[in-house]
């Protein structure tokens, strides 16, 4: 196996409304997280229909952009785009873990929940444990989408046994944090999915590595990071609002290739 690999990346979302808005704020994760694992050997933001726009970080050390249309409009549009260099997925921890072993409203277990995890054997050994809980979590629920929403809680997921990546994610961060093992959820990129993923990333010996519950699989190259945080709700891709009463519709087109 390479000691690194290259990947080259691109991230479109284009808004629209079936009639015009003003007033239309829009905060966007589009670049990719920098650390020892991934580093930008280039990364560019672009944009059509915003007024202003500036760049900074958000307190999980997420790159964020914000700014937005004043004037009537019904469409805007932004990319990133660009090559990250990786080596294998694993990031030397600079957090407090305590914050990453509270369960959320998102990830919270009911009395069913524990009971389900109970009727398990979990290894001693942490890594062990963790691939057993991604597994289950995988066999445990089937794909399905526009079912759910972001506000989705584990508890409904593990009810319906249904969802997509972040219904995944956060159904392991539920089982993870129950047992007190640290983990975070992952916004990013992959190849062949056309559209962002999310996926875990669980503190062992001192390091994050990341675990992806919808392909069951511990992640090693492929995966382009943008932005973490307790759940879904710390770190979404975009959120925004507007003036008006229009309907709105998201577009959103990825593309991930080896270089």
């Amino acid at each position: 196996m390479k000691d690194h690999k290259e990947y080259i990346f691109s991230y479109e979302t284009m808004l629209t409304t079936d009639e015009p808005v003003r007033q239309h704020y829009v905060l966007v994760r589009a670049l990719p997280y920098e650390n020892e694992f991934q580093s930008n050997l280039r990364a560019d933001f672009i944009h059509v229909g915003f007024d202003s726009i500036s760049s900074s970080y958000d307190s999980f050390g997420n790159s964020i952009c914000y700014g937005g249309s004043f004037n009537f409009h019904r469409s805007l549009m932004w990319q990133s785009y660009g090559v990250v260099r990786q080596s294998v997925y694993r990031i030397k921890n600079e957090d407090n873990p305590y914050i990453y072993s509270i369960q959320t409203p998102l990830t919270s277990y009911s009395r069913d929940i524990s009971e389900y995890l109970l009727s398990f054997y979990f290894p001693s050994n942490l890594m062990e444990r963790v691939l057993l809980i991604m597994d289950i979590v995988h066999n445990l629920v089937s794909y399905e989408s526009d079912i759910t929403s972001m506000n989705t809680t584990a508890e409904q997921v593990f009810v319906s046994r249904k969802g997509v990546c972040q219904d995944y994610a956060n159904l392991m961060l539920c089982f993870l944090r129950y047992l007190k093992i640290p983990c975070r959820y992952v916004n990013g990129l992959i190849s062949g999915d056309g559209k962002t993923h999310a996926w875990v990333e669980v503190l062992i010996d001192s390091y994050w590595y990341g675990f992806d519950p919808t392909h069951n699989r511990k992640i090693d190259f492929g995966y382009i990071k943008i932005s973490h945080g307790r759940d879904v709700n710390d770190c979404p891709v975009s959120r925004g609002v507007f003036t008006g009463n229009a309907v709105q519709f998201m577009a959103v087109h990825v593309n991930v290739g080896e270089v």
